[in-house]
């Protein structure tokens, strides 16, 4: 979920979209990509074709989106609109950008978001009751939307992306010669 929640974020302020589910098959490609426990190196050319298969997947939906009026205002609809001097090269590497910053510190941010609520049970069981009271025990927001729907669930992602990267604490703690 958590993986699904920052790549739904970095995608809806870069192209407009949410990851719909967390069976979503761009999930699970870009998380094999920016995972940092596979073999790069021996897969390189592999994630290259992928990541250009997914990035011209999004792409073409958004430019697509544009032509039809649909698409939601976001980063990428700027970036290549008419009056944009921007190559294909500059919009990947923008791309690449978003994905990366927003999937790998949000994750973080969320980690750290639930250590807190480890330490404050009390939070975390009225989340759960909220979720329950939402939608019963059967339906555990699995669905892109829901997290924005639990007005509790989406206070607590609210206040959990105030707080720093835990890397950020540790810098108190060092000393530079």
């Amino acid at each position: 979920m958590l993986q699904r929640l920052s790549l739904s974020l970095a995608c809806t302020i870069n192209w407009g979209i949410r990851i719909t589910s967390h069976n979503d098959q761009l999930l699970s490609g870009i998380s094999r990509i920016r995972s940092t426990t596979d073999n790069l190196k021996r897969k390189a050319a592999e994630y290259r074709q992928r990541r250009d298969r997914y990035l011209a997947k999004l792409n073409g939906d958004l430019e697509e989106w544009i032509k039809n009026g649909t698409h939601k205002p976001c980063i990428q609809a700027n970036a290549i609109g008419k009056e944009s001097k921007l190559n294909d090269v500059e919009l990947t590497s923008i791309s690449l950008l978003m994905l990366s910053g927003g999937f790998e510190t949000t994750t973080g941010v969320m980690t750290w978001a639930i250590a807190l609520l480890v330490m404050r049970p009390d939070i975390q069981s009225r989340a759960i009751t909220e979720i329950r009271n939402m939608d019963g025990v059967n339906n555990l927001l699995c669905n892109a939307y829901d997290d924005q729907r639990c007005k509790y669930i989406a206070v607590i992602v609210h206040e959990s992306l105030r707080y720093g990267h835990w890397m950020w604490y540790l810098r108190a703690d060092l000393v530079f010669c």
